[in-house]
């Protein structure tokens, strides 16, 4: 992506940080390429199980059932197929969450960002061992949370669910 965006069309840097109280566009223009490394192979995944939930939902009989009540088809696949099929997904995403820290190390060195995997990057580097274990700590602790709120996120959308 860094050589065909930045270097050969020199649409976008290639590294670098822009505040966006300086220039906005500026640092759009700065955050679109790890963006992009970050979130394409996180949503092609999520973007595959969408498909395969859906699949296997939307050929159920509560489906043809919704179809011969003379439903729209919008209808049919955002109200019953979507929110039949969103379980599997929602758990995918809570946990492409450790994936995403795990790969930030990597796109923060690549494109000059200082934040966390950067420190984490640097903390490898120097052997530094405490900061290398609350680096750690963080990620695990960012994780527990996303998996405890992708559980809780499931009463909300699954009222079959309930807790107790």
């Amino acid at each position: 992506m860094i050589l065909v965006f930045a270097r050969w069309l020199g649409w976008l840097p290639s590294s670098g940080f822009v505040e966006p109280s300086e220039s906005f566009w500026g640092a759009v223009r700065h955050a679109l390429l790890p963006s992009l490394a970050l979130g394409l192979g996180l949503m092609a995944h999520l973007t595959r199980m969408t498909r395969s939930a859906m699949t296997g939902i939307l050929e159920q009989e509560f489906i043809r059932v919704a179809r011969a009540k003379g439903l729209s088809e919008r209808t049919v696949i955002w109200r019953y197929g979507l929110a039949n099929a969103i379980g599997p997904v929602i758990t995918i995403a809570g946990l492409q969450i450790g994936y995403l820290f795990g790969s930030i190390i990597v796109v923060e060195s690549l494109f000059g960002y200082t934040g966390m995997g950067w420190l984490t990057y640097q903390a490898l580097l120097n052997r530094d061992l405490p900061l290398i274990q609350a680096s750690v700590f963080v990620i695990a602790a960012v994780v527990m949370v996303t998996n405890l709120i992708v559980d809780l996120l499931y009463r909300a959308v699954d009222p079959r669910i309930r807790l107790g």
